[in-house]
């Protein structure tokens, strides 16, 4: 990996040039001993080993401006180069078996741009959006068929927000925003692949944010999202993993936090978010008993408590802190689907420092909670029963820092 970062000022505008280059290989060995005569050809026992190789390329440079009347505006243009390799192979004491592989280019060049005009004093519209155009070429196989494709395209995701201080302690905005993810290609159970769509975002959010000079800081905000044309995992008969369309989905829900200091060198920090994301329309138009989507949890809750104080000339803080995840599924696909989630995490931290030198103990997961994190680990043998990822047993770690 290698970033680069140039800043300065052109005329009155602050200019910033970044470019990052990333070579990234993963590879992983699963056991396919329980699909791999049945679905491959090859007798058990067997690994299914895949390698990938994921190469980015991109650099973006932008012009921005705050003038002393509140008018504050930012320009830039953007160049993404993206190349990702697949190779899966099925492996036992006779040799290798190709299953899988796939080769994808994306590059993608944009402008985008945001503006914030002041209407008045205490009110404020912020116009922004990236216009954009991309070239995807891709090619999967999957056994000996091959399928290519090349999709060019261009659009706009448009952002609009509107915002209104009122008074000192309130701050009040609307905001919209839509965002477009690509499409592929992807393997299917009949030993070929074929092409899913870009799915696309559209958010309007609502929200609050309140303090006052008694400590307390309020933020409340209201959201509701439209998803079209959604991407989803799905398991293949042979235990590969495929993506398709499912339909269209609808979020809505609300978040609320509150940062609350009762009393000097006291903090207490609160926060839930209630959501409902389900689909509201499948591809193909079948009714499905279980409409909420995948991994995302109903609601989640958090709550933190901490002190800072001084001990024998060194300064502390210590802190406890309480979340919550509700229960979540795994995927729509009947074959993948898994409950998962509805677990509590405690963590407690203690940092003394002294001049250069610190010490921090912390304890992470206080009361042992073994819950599923992600219901999913080998598609290969996931028919045979629950497959868990538990959560990180409770642990204690102490540290020493100095700084120079």
């Amino acid at each position: 990996m290698a970033a680069l970062r140039v800043a300065g000022k052109l005329g009155d505008a602050d200019f910033v040039y970044a470019g990052n280059w990333v070579d990234h290989d993963v590879s992983s060995t699963l056991d396919a001993s329980a699909l791999s005569a049945s679905a491959f050809g090859v007798p058990a026992p067997a690994l299914y080993v895949e390698q990938r190789r994921n190469r980015l390329f991109d650099q973006e440079i932008r012009l921005s401006h705050t003038g002393s009347g509140g008018l504050s505006w930012l320009a830039g243009l953007s160049f993404m180069d993206v190349r990702n390799h697949l190779l899966g192979t099925i492996s036992n004491e006779a040799g290798d078996v190709t299953v899988a592989t796939g080769t994808q280019g994306v590059r993608e060049l944009s402008a985008f741009g945001d503006i914030r005009v002041p209407l008045s004093r205490t009110l404020s519209l912020d116009i922004g959006g990236r216009l954009f155009h991309s070239r995807t070429e891709e090619e999967r196989g999957a056994k000996r068929a091959r399928v290519e494709v090349s999709v060019s395209r261009s659009g706009f995701t448009p952002s609009l927000a509107l915002s209104w201080q009122a008074g000192g302690r309130d701050f009040l905005y609307l905001r919209y925003a839509g965002a477009l993810r690509p499409g592929g290609l992807s393997q299917t159970g009949t030993g070929s692949a074929e092409r899913f769509d870009s799915d696309e975002l559209q958010t309007f959010e609502a929200g609050w944010r309140h303090s006052n000079p008694a400590g307390l800081t309020i933020n409340a905000d209201a959201f509701l999202t439209t998803w079209s044309h959604l991407q989803s995992d799905y398991l293949l008969s042979d235990g590969l993993i495929g993506t398709r369309n499912v339909g269209d989905a609808r979020i809505h829900g609300a978040e609320l936090s509150v940062d609350w200091a009762p009393a000097r060198d006291w903090a207490l920090s609160a926060g839930l978010v209630v959501q409902s994301a389900l689909l509201t329309k499948t591809s193909d138009g079948t009714e499905i008993e279980d409409r909420h989507l995948p991994v995302i949890p109903r609601w989640t809750a958090r709550w933190g408590l901490s002190r800072s104080f001084e001990l024998g000339g060194w300064n502390g803080s210590a802190g406890v802190r309480l979340n919550y995840l509700s229960r979540s599924r795994l995927s729509f696909d009947p074959g993948l689907d898994r409950q998962m989630g509805d677990y509590a995490l405690a963590d407690v931290d203690l940092l003394l420092r002294k001049g250069t030198w610190g010490i921090r103990m912390a304890g992470s997961n206080l009361f042992d909670c073994r819950a599923d994190s992600f219901a999913f680990g080998n598609p290969f043998s996931l028919g045979k029963g629950p497959q868990y990822t538990p959560l990180r047993p409770r642990q204690w770690t102490v540290g020493f820092t100095r700084s120079w």
